[in-house]
């Protein structure tokens, strides 16, 4: 064994130039494809936890210039038909309207005081998201500021020909007596809930909050606030959540865009999907690294053909050599392998050096993004080093073991 590997080191030793050639273009081409192997294994595993993460979080949608003086920019018919489509039963619907609206009153620079008071026609399911309790039916659920400036409003009624008092929910009157809500002269039952914050797509520091709000059922819409035809602002708040893991990504665009057809609302609503931003990015990008990548198996295959190409010569120049070797008793199955240990070793350590150097070639294939280090690459890299090793070799003895080995020393002497 020690003599095999005297031996070994020799013969690398005497053709160090040529290996260290041959190593330089295999690390060259391991590096590259390292980082094309790593990239599309990244790439994959986003996409996969992307999709896991739209599947177990709301999706939700952007309201672009959604204000109308018609009415709602999702009209309940709309949304009783979209939510009960078959086409879209594995799509969940959370939805609410909003109408913005406030109270105050300015008597002095002591005594003032002005306030949200927001009115939502929200679905059950979007209510059971946000509150986590099992929705009444015929209970309007108020937030705790809501409740406390109802009562307030109450007393202030009574005085309403007060210049310094204003109460706006598209010019309904609204405020709570005892166990009553009263709104618009219709008396209606309520409980109070707690704050929570409505997850929008904006910035999380200013999601909006639902404790001046009050919540009626969505089917209420019409029924309680009727259009003013000069109405107030209003916003719609609309998320998705898919029902099992087998969705189509055609779901959610198919619906938005039944839903801009039907909105009377100048507005139109778009979705970010985390999942597909990033698929489009991943796309734009693949097209660079297919070219990588071809340009790394292109320099791995040239390493390979110039590993066959130099064992094959070297050999040839080692025939007397081994010729010598098998008439003292060694075997043409040890100096074989010998030789392809001296080819693997030449090949591996370029493999080893393409590894350490692949995250400076990040820069060079101008990929910036999240890169995970995964070991398919690498496995791929050493399969293929001990492939071209095992080829190299085997090339260059064939025409040995043709041979007859004391006609090959007769013929040198």
């Amino acid at each position: 064994m020690s003599y095999s590997m005297k031996r070994i080191l020799c013969n690398l030793c005497h053709n160090w130039l040529l290996y260290l050639v041959i190593a330089a273009h295999f690390m060259l081409g391991a590096g590259l494809f390292i980082i094309c192997m790593n990239f599309r294994m990244t790439s994959r595993e986003l996409l996969s936890e992307s999709k896991k993460k739209s599947m177990e979080s709301l999706i939700p949608v952007t309201e672009i210039n959604g204000i109308s003086e018609y009415g709602y920019g999702i009209s309940y018919d709309t949304y009783l038909r979209l939510s009960t489509d078959e086409t879209y039963e594995d799509l969940e619907m959370l939805f609410a309207e909003m109408y913005g609206g406030g109270f105050g009153y300015f008597k002095s620079e002591d005594d003032a005081m002005m306030r949200n008071l927001d009115v939502y026609f929200m679905n059950d399911a979007l209510f059971n998201e946000l509150y986590h309790i099992p929705r009444k039916e015929g209970i309007i659920y108020v937030g705790k500021q809501a409740y406390d400036t109802l009562l307030v409003v109450a007393e202030m009624i009574k005085y309403k020909d007060d210049p310094s008092f204003f109460l706006y929910i598209e010019g309904e009157e609204m405020y709570i007596e005892g166990e009553t809500l009263f709104v618009a002269g219709e008396a209606y039952s309520y409980e109070i809930v707690e704050d929570v914050l409505l997850p929008t797509d904006d910035d999380p520091e200013y999601m909006p909050s639902m404790t001046y709000a009050l919540i009626f059922p969505v089917e209420d819409a019409y029924d309680t606030m009727p259009d003013s035809g000069e109405g107030n602002p209003y916003r719609s708040f609309l998320f998705y959540r898919y029902r099992n893991a087998d969705w189509r990504e055609d779901l959610i665009s198919g619906q938005l865009r039944e839903i801009n057809e039907a909105t009377t609302s100048t507005g139109y609503f778009i979705v970010q999907d985390e999942y597909k931003e990033l698929k489009r990015q991943l796309d734009d990008f693949r097209y660079d690294m297919d070219r990588w990548m071809m340009v790394a198996v292109s320099v791995l295959l040239l390493a390979g053909v110039g590993c066959m190409g130099s064992m094959f010569l070297l050999l040839n120049k080692r025939r007397h050599l081994i010729a010598v070797s098998v008439a003292y008793g060694s075997t043409m199955r040890r100096i074989t392998v010998e030789t392809i240990a001296e080819a693997m070793i030449v090949l591996a350590a370029g493999g080893v050096l393409g590894v350490l150097i692949s995250p400076w070639l990040r820069r060079l294939v101008l990929y910036q993004g999240e890169l995970r280090m995964n070991g398919a690459g690498i496995g791929i890299v050493f399969a293929a080093a001990f492939l071209f090793s095992v080829l190299s070799v085997l090339a260059g003895m064939h025409e040995i073991k043709a041979r007859n080995v004391a006609a090959t020393l007769k013929e040198d002497a």
